[in-house]
């Protein structure tokens, strides 16, 4: 597991004690939580270790303000597949590209040094943003379930599914990689290694 991971635009980094209050505010806050699942507005951690072991803080590159956090949880137990949540809990890095960059470098340190063969995602209907991204990288829509929000609107919720060779074989993402801001590399994983 690497302590950081950075690209162009972000830094993504392991959880610090401090950072759980931040998460909370950004789960508990409307504004945030109204474009992804529901029921993550009840999620509430009280220290960094209840949260998922590929957890990583969101960090503007330039700026070094923190917008929001990553995560992946595994469904089995030979770590190979699981759900990719990314929450940019900061107004003002919502529609500006950050989301995309930051789950290109997520799902390609996944993909690529932690040998997840799928990862799964959920999007709700009304984040068009979110299913656009989505259908670029490659995910494949899989089934639709529906909730009840408070005035009784139904909401569903689009389940997709990525693979590893997908993901490694779409020209999108290559070329994103490999061309990104006039030929520099995109990013650094191999940023310190955690002991």
């Amino acid at each position: 597991m690497y302590d950081n991971l950075q690209s162009n635009l972000v830094v993504l980094r392991k959880p610090l004690s401090n950072d759980i209050f931040a998460i909370n505010n950004w789960l508990s806050d409307y504004e945030t939580w109204k474009n992804y699942s529901p029921t993550k507005q009840f999620l509430s951690f009280n220290d960094v270790y209840q949260l998922p072991e590929n957890t990583y803080v969101i960090t503007d590159r330039l700026c070094l303000i923190d917008m929001g956090f990553v995560s992946f949880r595994c469904y089995n137990k030979n770590r190979k597949e699981g759900l990719f949540d990314i929450v940019i809990g900061d107004k003002r890095y919502r529609k500006n590209g950050y989301a995309f960059d930051v789950t290109v470098l997520y799902l390609y340190y996944l993909f690529n040094n932690c040998n997840v063969e799928t990862v799964r995602c959920e999007i709700l209907n009304t984040n068009i943003n979110s299913y656009i991204s989505a259908v670029k990288m490659g995910f494949d829509y899989q089934k639709t379930t529906d909730i009840i929000k408070k005035n009784h609107e139904i909401i569903y919720i689009l389940h997709f599914a990525l693979t590893k060779n997908k993901f490694n074989n779409n020209h999108l993402i290559n070329w994103y990689i490999t061309h990104y801001k006039g030929g520099d590399t995109l990013w650094a994983v191999e940023t310190r290694h955690q002991n």
